[in-house]
């Protein structure tokens, strides 16, 4: 099921930003790449944590679900994999 989700949401994603366009002011009018400045950053760790701290519930309860109450190890290494998931992305970016 995850993959289904994840390309029917990156393909509804990919025609949004095809019938959006690119961003206004990110090109200049010779066609050349506008940089464009940073956002705040303490809000980016917000919005970060929040997201990240709503995964680990909703991965390990869905394994949980599965698995039934008996398998709170399962749920625990689930836990653990989301978190070094998300360790291992911000590394790599």
């Amino acid at each position: 099921g995850g993959g289904a989700v994840h390309a029917l949401s990156g393909v509804a994603a990919w025609m949004g930003a095809k019938a959006l366009g690119p961003r206004d002011g990110y090109f200049n009018e010779d066609g050349t790449v506008k940089g464009i400045k940073a956002h705040d950053t303490s809000m980016m760790m917000l919005g970060l944590f929040v997201f990240w701290f709503g995964f680990i519930p909703f991965n390990s309860g869905s394994g949980l679900s599965m698995c039934g109450f008996g398998a709170a190890n399962l749920t625990a290494r689930i836990a653990v994999i989301t978190t070094l998931g998300g360790c291992s992305g911000g590394i790599v970016s």
